[in-house]
């Protein structure tokens, strides 16, 4: 069992399908030729060349190739110089991996990637977010440590658990389904609208899936007056965002406040007129993209728990069902 997040709509958005993963390697995204070509050859060369390591604590448990008769899915890619960065995924593994463009070295890993000098000076651009950059190190790798479970400040507890299961529909009025009760269907189309047609869905005369088009385009506009301040009580403000959401896991609590702080940025350009629809949620997902460490923790703490695991899965699977039937009322199910 993966979470890949569990923050408020972007969450929602990825249980309804609004948000599936995209495959650079495959021809998603709008790449140029040259980054496609890199991204086709680290698909490749991460089944042909890394090697999966499997520890527990400092012991390494076993050694051995990623054996796959499929390439890996490259879902992200940055450019750095000479270098190119892919998030790459493969047998339920997710790490870093580099290649050289000029010279057409290939690193496997963030952990053998930052034993280079290189590894403290390039700085990385994503080729399809160019705003969002990074310089040197990315924590936590996934293919060389792909089942260490993290002890200590990192360990996602028994009592973490029990927050985020009350995060997603406990009896507090501070809960995901809560807060999509307050969401008026037109502001939550408009925030995830242009998802939900970009995955595909085929457009009819159907009157209700018109005026679902009529809002989802105008995602790019600014927030009007009564959204301003319906965004401004839930997913930007109130008592849900808050930085004290009191986690045992180190890792949660900084998740959590980078969160946080990504959502009071935008509530002060909310105010000021300076953010779309569309901005907002594009701008929440990114923050709330979780790292394969917190992967691994929250996978490791679902073996640990499983009747707390059955218990946050079925809170999940109440919120596809709001989706499912917003997608049935306006004929895009």
């Amino acid at each position: 069992m993966k979470l890949k997040a569990f923050t408020l709509l972007s969450f929602v958005m990825l249980l309804a399908g609004c948000e599936t993963m995209q495959n650079l390697a495959a021809g998603d995204g709008n790449l140029s030729s040259a980054d496609r070509q890199a991204a086709v050859a680290m698909a490749d060369l991460t089944v042909m060349r890394c090697t999966k390591v499997v520890t527990r604590g400092v012991e390494t448990v076993s050694k051995g190739k990623i054996i796959s008769k499929n390439a890996a899915t490259i879902t992200r890619l940055w450019k750095g110089g000479e270098w190119y960065r892919a998030e790459s995924r493969s047998e339920g593994i997710t790490d870093y991996v580099y290649l050289n463009e000029n010279t057409q070295a290939f690193i496997c890993g963030e952990k053998k990637w930052n034993t280079y000098p290189e590894s403290r000076l390039v700085a990385f651009i994503d080729v399809l977010n160019p705003r969002s950059s990074a310089r040197g190190v990315m924590q936590n790798s996934s293919i060389e440590r792909p089942r260490e479970v993290f002890t200590g400040s990192n360990e996602i507890t028994k009592r973490d658990f029990k927050k985020l299961i009350d995060f997603f529909g406990g009896s507090s009025s501070c809960n995901v389904q809560a807060m999509l009760g307050n969401l008026d269907e037109a502001l939550l189309i408009r925030l995830i609208g242009e998802d939900i047609i970009k995955s595909g869905i085929p457009r009819t005369e159907n009157f209700l899936q018109k005026k679902f088009y009529e809002h989802a385009l105008q995602g790019n506009s600014i927030p009007n007056a009564g959204d301003k301040a319906t965004l401004q009580k839930t997913i930007l403000g109130g008592a849900c965002v808050t930085s004290s959401f009191d986690f045992d896991s180190k890792i949660l609590r900084e998740y959590w406040a980078q969160d946080v702080r990504v959502r009071s940025q935008l509530r002060v350009e909310l105010l000021q007129d300076r953010v779309t629809y569309r901005q907002i949620m594009t701008r929440i997902t990114e923050a709330q993209k979780m790292s394969p460490q917190i992967e691994s923790e929250l996978a490791a703490a679902m073996q640990k728990n499983p009747e707390l695991a059955k218990e946050l899965l079925e809170k999940m699977g109440s919120i596809t069902d709001f989706m499912g039937v917003l997608l049935k009322k306006y004929g895009l199910s």
